[in-house]
């Protein structure tokens, strides 16, 4: 099975439903999908200096 290690920029985009990566991420099993562990501190480190902490602290708990 292959898997899809996205980066912290395809994962930005996901969460926010731009350039059509959610439909292209949406239609692959969710155990394909990959996160380094860089890019989860990235996206973590942005949650804590975002306006909007809790629904972008989420997303990256999410992955």
């Amino acid at each position: 099975m292959e898997k899809y290690l996205l980066d912290t920029v395809s994962w930005i985009e996901y969460f926010k439903n731009r350039n059509g990566v959610a439909d292209r991420v949406d239609a692959l099993p969710r155990q394909q999908l990959c996160a380094s562990e860089v890019t989860v501190a990235e996206l973590v480190y942005g949650a804590y200096n975002s306006k909007n902490f809790e629904k972008h602290y989420r997303e990256a708990e999410w992955l």
